[in-house]
């Protein structure tokens, strides 16, 4: 029953998806992502259920819960990605080879089968936005291939090192306190290696297979200008920390939208900012931005805002990128932020001397 539950839940966030009629004939019970939460199903009985049990076999009526028990029964599993892949693969095909170990799809983000491509969430998705594990996206589409495909990005990804074959004036501006989009040319693209192999499933004797690892790899384009490759099942969201504007909700700065509401003078700014501006600069820490590809592959050491606010494509690039390198610490702020918030969080790292970027 967690199982179906699980099901159902998978494909709530897949609208107008279908499957295969076939997948009745497969025993449930057998296939790989669902045993591989045996312990937890012989945990549901035991921790979940045989409580509720000896509570209907008592004579007290009143002690009856019903819906407790039937919610008990009826929890989704704790899904991951590998795990929603492979029900998807055998959802799709109705056929039992396609029973694979999890294993198998370790590194896959995305699977075009039929009309469909099943993205992993993060993704096509701001990096902000904290999807579940086995959150699935479905695109109308595919790769123009009738085999099911489980695209997997390279093992090696390129660079950019530089801009030597270019000229360009590398400012690096101290944060003036306005948010604003500067990578509006910036955009991401799937691309295709040409690297293919079959996938074993332990079928033999058909002449073409059905299965297919395809190597993909997500481009960041700048005004068509390849940037760089990213790989985004290569970060976590253990590597980033997350600012919220609601430092200053509380005296209404901040009234949800990111919209700055309090101590607003004649010319729009804040009273005070250029207080909290020096008291920054004065600590040694002046917070720099990266207004163009070429001034973030030459940022200086300390703290740095990449300035792209509104943009999920450039944001989610640059957390890519840096948490590839590990060299510096991500902070991604909500979808909108205030300056007063920046500034706040920018004065506690500095206490704390650490450095950062901040993608806002």
């Amino acid at each position: 029953m967690r199982g179906l539950a699980s099901i159902a839940t998978l494909y709530k966030s897949l609208p107008w998806a279908t499957v295969s009629v076939n997948v009745l004939r497969i025993p449930f019970l057998t296939t790989q992502w669902l045993l591989d939460f045996r312990p937890d199903v012989v945990s549901l009985f035991r921790y979940d259920i045989e409580p509720y049990q000896k509570v209907f076999n008592s004579r007290d009526e009143t002690a009856i819960k019903l819906p407790k028990l039937i919610g008990a029964v009826l929890r989704p599993l704790p899904m991951a990605r590998e795990h929603a892949f492979a029900c998807i693969c055998i959802m799709e095909s109705g056929k039992p080879e396609f029973n694979m170990p999890l294993s198998q799809l370790s590194h896959v983000m995305a699977i075009s089968a039929g009309d469909s491509i099943y993205v992993y969430s993060p993704l096509v998705s701001d990096p902000y936005d904290r999807s579940k594990k086995h959150e699935i996206v479905r695109i109308v589409g595919n790769v123009g291939k009738p085999q099911i495909c489980l695209l997997i990005a390279p093992a090696d990804l390129r660079r950019r090192k530089g801009y030597i074959d270019s000229w360009n004036v590398i400012n690096h501006f101290e944060f003036d306190g306005v948010m604003r989009d500067c990578f509006s040319g910036t955009s991401l693209h799937l691309e295709f290696t040409g690297w293919e192999q079959p996938v074993d499933i332990m079928s033999y004797g058909a002449r073409d297979s059905e299965l297919l690892y395809v190597e993909s790899v997500i481009s960041v384009l700048d005004q068509g200008d390849w940037i760089a490759d990213i790989d985004i099942l290569g970060t976590s969201d253990d590597q980033r920390e997350y600012l919220e504007c609601v430092h200053h909700a509380a005296n209404g700065c901040c009234d949800g939208d990111g919209e700055c509401r309090a101590d607003v003078d004649d010319d729009g700014e804040h009273e005070g900012v250029e207080t909290a501006v020096a008291v920054a600069e004065s600590r040694a820490g002046l917070l720099t931005t990266v207004q163009n590809w070429p001034e973030f592959f030459e940022r200086p050491n300390g703290s740095i805002i990449f300035l792209s606010q509104g943009n999920w494509q450039a944001r989610l690039a640059a957390a890519s990128m840096v948490e590839a390198t590990k060299k510096a610490r991500v902070v991604v702020c909500s979808k909108k932020m205030c300056k007063l918030c920046v500034l706040d969080y920018h004065k506690q790292s500095l206490r704390k001397r650490s450095t950062q970027l901040l993608i806002c």
